[in-house]
């Protein structure tokens, strides 16, 4: 992607694939780079980051990580991730605090994350990466009120919810039961939005 400038404000991005959007206001996220050269010096495994297992730990059995910079098993998906999140920071603290006490303890938290920009406030619950599906479902009458809903088949992967606090709990509660959700009734804005309403018979 490059951006065009005119003067200090970019008015056009152009796709590599030659389309263009203009705009008054582009947001790149890019996320981070780990850092990596210490945990290296100290004979750490480095994946994506500085492996750790279900307990925080190192390959050495001396050195704990957390945070951003961890690449951690989450057993929910079944697969390692690096998640660049304050919560998940907090998480990992926990547990490797429980573990250096001798509590062993097992990281086995589904991931979310939340921000507010002016009056948006966006609140995200799982990952979303495998999807074959997404439902967008736009309250009636909410304004800006909106939820974007992640599929694989017929499993619940992660939950997108604008200033739609319900959606997101009830994002969390089905991807941590593994309930199925009858899709009409998500699609459909008519359809009453309770957690009841929304089960597969």
């Amino acid at each position: 992607m490059i951006a065009i400038k005119t003067n200090t404000n970019v008015s056009k991005v152009i796709c590599s694939d030659g389309t263009q959007y203009e705009a008054d206001i582009i947001v790149i996220g890019v996320g981070i780079q780990v850092n990596t050269e210490l945990a290296e010096k100290a004979g750490l495994t480095i994946e994506n980051g500085i492996r750790v297992d279900a307990t925080a730990k190192t390959n050495d059995d001396h050195i704990y990580a957390i945070g951003d910079c961890t690449f951690h098993h989450n057993p929910h998906y079944d697969r390692f991730v690096r998640l660049e999140s304050v919560q998940n920071a907090v998480d990992q603290a926990k547990i490797a605090a429980a573990n250096i006490c001798g509590k062993r303890t097992i990281y086995d938290n589904l991931p979310w994350f939340w921000s507010e920009q002016y009056d948006i406030k966006l609140q995200m619950v799982g990952l979303s990466k495998g999807y074959d599906q997404v439902i967008t479902r736009k309250e009636t009458g909410a304004g800006k009120s909106l939820s974007v809903w992640y599929f694989k088949g017929d499993t619940l992967l992660a939950v997108d919810a604008i200033n739609n606090a319900k959606a997101y709990v009830y994002g969390t509660k089905f991807i941590k039961s593994g309930e199925k959700i009858d899709k009409s009734k998500l699609a459909d804005p008519l359809a009453e939005f309770k957690p009841i309403n929304l089960l597969a018979e």
